[in-house]
């Protein structure tokens, strides 16, 4: 897995690819803690999307707010942003 070797942006990005395809499967409330620990990856590492995955990200963000009422979209965000990216793609195998 490339969180072994440190590929942050490697891994931020396949999480945001699975997180747009749980958006759009129904599972809107995984993709979206998802996102949120792809997003406090980001922050932590310091590191930058490529364009096409800032856009696929901006796009799912889009999505997901106007599918999930505001309280439970920070619910669900902020659980993600506590993960560790194992927990996230543990997320992942479980749906």
């Amino acid at each position: 897995m490339s969180n072994r070797i440190g590929d942050k942006t490697g891994i931020t990005s396949s999480l945001i690819s699975i997180a747009a395809i749980f958006c759009d499967t129904g599972k809107q409330s995984a993709a979206l803690t998802i996102l949120g620990a792809a997003g406090s990856a980001l922050k932590s590492s310091g590191t930058v999307l490529e364009k096409i995955d800032q856009i696929l990200n901006e796009e799912t963000v889009k999505k997901l707010q106007e599918k999930i009422k505001e309280e439970d979209y920070l619910k669900y965000y902020e659980a993600g942003e506590r993960m560790t990216l194992d927990e996230a793609f543990q997320l992942v195998i479980c749906n």
